[in-house]
């Protein structure tokens, strides 16, 4: 294969070998035989000669290239319908009649010309596009009969796909994958079809023809010559489609004309047009893009890792001899896979073609993914190494009006079919958002932190090379290596993968409040705000509360937070002894947290209560800590620190007293009876809570 790409702008202006470049690693990568052309287009000459002087023959040729300089007819210059015309029609000419000698000696050739529904319906502000678009398809018309001698096939297609060239033209969803197997067949000696066209997008497909509707003559007799009136008459009868005809040839449409002059009467016969007409049956209503995503069945998948992969990948996020030995050597009596490995395991079943294949994402663009959270729960240990199987499902897709936010959880079960984790992905696709609107109730809340100082900081520098070492993990994205691909994507220089940077914040927290000991790990949950550049020093700071641990990690050099909403919970807390807690540690802020997320898995529990209400919690006699439920807002959110509303109840409470009665181990009324609770306001409304501190008792 030759893979000419000039690498200018969709303007045609500019160029870079590198587009090219990228596609002919990516054949050579899975077996092909691949080289590079970088010449434009109009000297297709020197295209067709690269493949003569590497393989010796031609024997395909797909016109695709292509440019735009969209303008209303209004403000078009002659210099942006030459330049147009000049890459996409004398473009494919040129490359054509380079490779038809060649083709007809060897008597087999299969031409693919790239037309567009702009041409064959028309579309505002591309008269030139169009014009280029519908002159393909007259080429390929008369080109296809020409050749038929010679065993030369050439067909037209006509795509919508969301591509480098047609980015703001939002075609979300639609991949050049769901396209290019019927560009594949139509080239292969096996497909006899010659002069079709092809339209096709996101998977769907049709040979598009001109058709003749139904026919009228506005002669009624030999010596008529019709009228205006006449004209009028049967214009309506012209839309109806219930004898429309298809002409395979010129020949066969001149013959349908002169056999209607040569039926004509000598005389005048007075014939009313007939309107036909067909009633449409009402459809139901197609289900909404969330509907149809929820509905969507992702099929099971496998992923095999060894020992050299975890190991890989705990160089990748930042490990060193001798701290992290235990990770390092898979002989070590306690070496246990880190449990950020699993996102890298998830991740796979997600953007392997997951998202592409999913129900109704067909009107968004998948090329502007990028990952907004990610939460990881270990139920097991997972093997050194294996294969696991990967059950995905999507929870939910949710307009966020600029954005579209898909949510898929993944089960990854051992050998035995257990599930040993559990990860929730969140998507964002950049854009116009669909799906349904408002939050979803099943997913896994980020948490603000602490409004104290944190109880502890760990820095430390990324390596210039760190995400040319992370991609060997299997994200091979150029915007993490190439700088001509960062720079087109608006980065100065290449970026570290988000997924990196949750690795390293992982091993700060677990050496700092875990003992540095994988095993003590629950899960995790983050937000990804801004991106990291290889070099840069991560910032990780951490609020210890109870067995869950608040974190944000900050960039050093810019100050720019790039996670934020973090934590993680520990099954077991072991404070390395660098570690020097600054504000006291209360129960509350967990139960809280893990409050919140309850509360909002429970549609009817949230009805019930509709009122704001303030905790005051208190240790060794003094305020610690305040938190504001607002049930008038859904989903819940605590907010923490001194309230910004005004509450319609409020409760103080010790932090000891707090946890018993959160766990069920204490009744309110006799917390209340006892003063070891004290409520102001509306008490009459603290009766709403019971139902609360019960659905939290198995906390």
């Amino acid at each position: 294969m030759v893979v000419n790409d000039l690498g200018g702008s969709i303007h045609g202006e500019g160029g870079a070998q590198n587009l090219a470049d990228c596609v002919v690693n990516e054949i050579k990568e899975n077996g092909g035989s691949a080289v590079a052309n970088y010449d434009s287009v109009e000297d297709g000459d020197k295209i067709i000669n690269t493949a003569l002087d590497n393989f010796g023959k031609i024997d395909i040729v797909v016109n695709n290239a292509g440019i735009l300089r969209d303008k209303s007819f209004q403000n078009l210059t002659e210099a942006d319908m030459d330049k147009v015309m000049a890459v996409h029609f004398k473009g494919a000419f040129k490359v054509t009649k380079a490779a038809w000698p060649h083709m007809r000696a060897q008597k087999y050739g299969r031409i693919i010309m790239t037309s567009s529904p702009s041409g064959l319906y028309g579309n505002f502000g591309q008269t030139n596009y169009g014009a280029a678009k519908m002159a393909l398809v007259g080429f390929a018309n008369t080109l296809a009969i020409e050749g038929a001698k010679s065993n030369i096939h050439i067909n037209t297609l006509a795509p919508m796909a969301a591509t480098r060239m047609t980015e703001a033209q939002g075609l979300s969803g639609m991949l050049p994958e769901h396209i290019s197997p019927f560009v594949v067949y139509m080239c292969h000696e096996s497909c006899e079809d010659t002069g079709v066209v092809l339209e096709a997008g996101g998977g769907w497909a049709c040979k598009t023809r001109l058709q003749r509707s139904n026919p009228v003559q506005l002669r009624r007799s030999v010596g008529d010559v019709g009228s205006v009136e006449r004209a009028q008459e049967l214009w309506d009868t012209l839309g109806e489609n219930s004898l429309a005809t298809n002409p395979s040839s010129i020949h066969e449409a001149g013959m349908a004309i002169f056999e209607s002059v040569t039926n004509l009467p000598d005389t005048d016969l007075e014939t009313a047009p007939t309107t036909l007409t067909t009633p449409v049956p009402t459809a139901p209503a197609p289900p909404t893009p969330d509907e149809r995503a929820r509905a969507y069945q992702v099929p099971d998948s496998k992923y095999m890792y060894t020992e050299r992969d975890v190991l890989l990948y705990m160089l990748s996020i930042g490990a060193r001899l001798p701290d992290d030995l235990p990770m390092l050597y898979e002989g070590h009596p306690n070496f246990t896979v880190f449990p950020t490995f699993t996102s890298i395991v998830a991740l796979s079943d997600v953007f392997s073609g997951g998202i592409a294949g999913l129900d109704g994402l067909e009107d968004v663009d998948i090329t502007r993914a990028v990952h907004g959270e990610q939460y990881i729960e270990i139920l097991k240990p997972l093997p050194a190494s294996g294969e696991v199987i990967l059950k995905s499902r999507v929870i939910d897709l949710l307009n966020k009006r600029k954005f579209t936010q898909l949510i898929i959880e993944i089960d990854i079960c051992d050998a035995s079919g257990e599930v040993a984790a559990t990860t929730q992905t969140v998507v964002l696709f950049l854009g116009s958002g669909v799906g349904k609107k408002g939050r979803s109730d099943k997913q896994v809340p980020t948490m603000v932190e602490p409004s104290r100082p944190c109880d502890h900081v760990v820095e430390e520098k990324t390596s210039a090379d760190q995400a040319a070492l992370y991609r060997l993990n299997g994200d091979f994205n150029p915007l993490h290596v190439d700088p001509e691909f960062s720079g087109i994507m608006g980065f100065p220089t290449p970026i570290l993968h988000g997924l990196c940077t949750y690795g390293f914040s992982c091993r700060h927290v677990l050496k700092s409040f875990a003992g540095n000991d994988a095993s003590n790990f629950k899960s995790m949950k983050a937000q990804f705000s801004k991106p990291v550049l290889p070099g840069q020093t991560l910032r990780t700071e951490m609020w210890l509360e109870g067995k869950r641990v608040h974190f944000k990690t900050s960039v050093k050099e810019t100050g720019d937070v790039v996670i934020k909403g973090a934590y993680i919970d520990l099954h077991q807390v072991k404070t390395s002894s660098d570690v020097k807690p600054t504000g006291p540690v209360l129960k509350a802020e967990a139960i809280f947290g893990d409050m919140e997320l309850r509360v909002n898995s429970q549609p009817d529990l949230l009805k019930k209560i509709n009122n704001k209400f303030l905790f005051q919690i208190t240790k060794d006699g003094k305020l610690a800590g305040e938190f504001l439920l607002d049930f008038t807002e859904k989903p819940l959110k605590v907010a923490v620190g001194p309230p910004a509303k005004k509450a319609d109840v409020t409760i103080k409470v010790d932090d000891d007293s707090f946890e018993k009665m959160s766990t069920g181990k204490l009744n309110g009324m006799q917390a209340f009876s006892s003063g070891k609770m004290k409520i102001s306001g509306n008490m009459m409304l603290a009766q709403k809570l019971g139902d609360l501190f019960k659905s939290n008792a198995k906390l």
